[in-house]
């Protein structure tokens, strides 16, 4: 079953733990049905990992049946919310990386796990930095589907694109007519719609080209 995109939401405020338990999960209107594990829960949202491709995704209660919604509830109370606020299932999939990465060198699997556990309580504790959050949260989600994964590097990529979003939006190049400045922003927006980071690469050499050809 393919989950509705409308699912997918922001991975901020995921906190309470929550042992992996294979189930029967339905929609409110009782029409989807999928099987899957129950990851972690907040007061609006469950994180679910599908049984078909494992894959995750952050659930709105609210689209649940009342079933499912209650499930949740009784979940959350029964299980202990851990001191790190890392999900257990999660913390187990950061050492299991690092052992693989490096076996036998426990020194760089410590370094690791700390660098991955780091980095998945700033992602899951990001304030929106000043952005629309409809850019915001597709930031957040195409960084975890392109570094799945990672905690690591999916910060590292929420950082870049949110730092060339900021400098897209503020772009400015006296060096040109305003008028081709323009242009050339709305090219780059419309070629790399969704990738700031590419946006504001085709500007760069857009402009240093134009630069460099009427001199």
């Amino acid at each position: 079953m393919k989950m509705p995109f409308v699912w997918v939401i922001s991975v901020c405020g995921m906190c309470c733990s929550a042992n992996a338990e294979l189930r029967t999960w339905t929609d409110h209107s009782g029409k989807i049905s999928f099987a899957a594990e129950m990851i972690a829960a907040s007061d609006e949202s469950v994180r679910l990992r599908l049984r078909k491709d494992n894959s995750e995704y952050d659930v709105p209660l609210r689209v649940l049946s009342s079933a499912d919604r209650e499930f949740v509830k009784a979940a959350r109370v029964s299980r202990r919310i851990p001191a790190n606020g890392i999900p257990d299932e999660t913390l187990k999939r950061i050492k299991a990386d690092a052992q693989r990465k490096w076996p036998g060198d426990f020194s760089m699997q410590e370094f690791q796990v700390a660098n991955e556990k780091a980095a998945f309580l700033a992602i899951d504790n990001y304030q929106n930095p000043g952005i629309p959050r409809a850019v915001f949260e597709r930031i957040l989600i195409d960084a975890r589907r392109k570094w799945s994964t990672t905690y690591e590097m999916q910060k590292f990529e929420i950082d870049n694109q949110i730092n060339a979003y900021h400098a897209v939006q503020t772009y400015s190049a006296p060096e040109i007519p305003s008028k081709m400045l323009g242009e050339i922003i709305s090219r780059a927006k419309q070629k790399w719609e969704g990738n700031y980071e590419m946006q504001q690469w085709e500007i760069d050499q857009q402009v240093e080209s134009y630069i460099n050809l009427n001199r």
